[in-house]
């Protein structure tokens, strides 16, 4: 069990991600709230950093892929997505820049 998978098994969430275009997939991630984006009237939008790991979702994640966790969905943002390459103690992983917006109640 690589560091990696500790950090997974402890701090995961489960998720359902599913690319441009393309098919759900479960997959384990780490997710970070970072707050609001912006906000517009009645309109809010939330941004958050979200990782899974390169062995879950093979290729590169693209613009207006998504993530469902619980019942919010996170869309990720345009050039939103970096890759964590490997080292002896970490596996890979990409790093995703995700919004979500809601109406906020007046």
């Amino acid at each position: 069990m690589t560091a990696t998978d500790t950090i997974y098994n402890l701090n995961g969430l489960a998720a359902t991600y599913t690319p441009s275009g393309g098919s759900g997939s479960a997959v384990t991630v780490l997710f970070r709230e970072g707050g609001d984006l912006e906000k517009d009237g009645a309109n809010r939008r939330h941004r958050a950093r979200i990782k899974v790991r390169q062995s879950e979702v093979a290729d590169r994640p693209t613009y207006r892929s998504t993530f469902l966790i619980g019942s919010d969905t996170w869309t990720i943002v345009d050039d939103g997505v970096r890759e964590l390459k490997a080292s002896p103690y970490h596996d890979a992983e990409w790093l995703c820049e995700c919004s979500k917006g809601e109406r906020v109640p007046l």
